[in-house]
């Protein structure tokens, strides 16, 4: 995991953004005034005469703020949570970067489509000097179409620059391979279903000498592409003020410190920290009925599986907002 600069895996086949820091990402940016969707609106075609929404004082832990908007086709409306103006300084990305990040996809093939189709509409109407795609891990489990995910994803990266983090939820299916057992533990975190996805018709309650014949199955029945995809996977990605991993990260140490288990693990601690970050916190792990905003943290995990929401976070200067 020590390479840096926007290195494509060859071991992956497809064109996967293997890199955790790309230029600008080591030292950040410096910081600027916020400007971060305050009205509600689309930053990008905010015109003199839409409404202000206004912040005085210290700025809220929560600063979520809603509105509502038309997406490109004419006759759906969505709405759009977004940050609201305070006196905290701006995070934000090099000049010419946009950020599109996905919250966690859990088998959810069908919302994955839908992501594409709104990230494609948004690139139409605003081009992108360098747009890059961050996925922010657990693909698999709970949700029916674990498998066509990672195929989705492999044809996505096959045309876009994409970096695809760890989630703990792969940690469960790579173990299971090579130690049945886990499964007993995996079962309970949708791991039936991803072995369905890929063909396997497992009992639910299995034995031993089941348990190790689902393993030897799933080994077989994973695609070499597959295995190149989730060896091809990183804990975290940094960009200027930015900072994306699955769970969040370890407070009190300093990013350049943290380690895997709580990059992909920890959850109490770090959703409780209310003191400033060195970068803000992009995640998921922890699912949320809305976006959640936080002055130090975004989360983005909306529990697609369950709600049929699935989270894309569009960060692009010192703007960022839900498409």
């Amino acid at each position: 995991m020590g390479r840096s600069g926007m290195n494509r895996s060859p071991s992956c086949g497809p064109s996967i953004l293997s890199a955790r820091v790309i230029p600008g990402g080591s030292h950040g940016c410096a910081p600027i005034q916020s400007r971060i969707g305050h009205d509600g609106l689309d930053p990008r075609k905010r015109d003199s005469t839409a409404p202000r929404r206004r912040r005085g004082g210290a700025a809220s832990p929560n600063l979520l703020t809603r509105s509502r908007r038309t997406t490109a086709s004419p006759d759906r409306t969505f709405t759009v949570w977004t940050l609201g103006r305070s006196k905290e300084p701006a995070f934000a990305l090099p000049a010419g970067y946009r950020i599109y990040a996905i919250g966690d996809v859990h088998g959810r093939d069908d919302l994955l489509g839908d992501v594409f189709d709104r990230i494609d509409a948004d690139l139409r109407g605003h081009h992108a000097r360098h747009a890059i795609e961050v996925y922010l891990g657990d693909y698999v489990d709970r949700g029916p179409r674990s498998r066509d995910v990672i195929d989705r994803l492999l044809a996505r990266a096959r045309h876009r620059d994409t970096v695809f983090l760890k989630g703990n939820h792969e940690t469960f299916l790579l173990d299971f391979i090579s130690d049945p057992q886990v499964l007993r533990s995996w079962r309970q975190w949708g791991g039936l279903e991803t072995l369905m996805s890929y063909g396997l018709r497992p009992s639910l309650n299995p034995d031993d000498a089941e348990l190790a014949a689902l393993s030897a199955a799933l080994r077989m029945a994973v695609p070499d592409s597959h295995y190149a995809f989730f060896e091809a996977m990183v804990p975290f990605f940094t960009l200027g003020g930015y900072y994306f991993a699955h769970a969040g990260i370890r407070p009190g140490v300093p990013l350049t410190r943290q380690v895997e288990q709580d990059l992909l693990w920890i959850r109490d601690e770090f959703l409780e920290w209310e003191a400033p970050y060195e970068k803000m916190i992009v995640h998921g792990h922890t699912a949320v009925m809305e976006p959640e905003f936080r002055r130090n943290r975004i989360n983005i995990d909306t529990g697609a599986y369950a709600t049929g929401r699935l989270t894309c976070l569009m960060i692009e200067n010192d703007t960022a907002f839900v498409l």
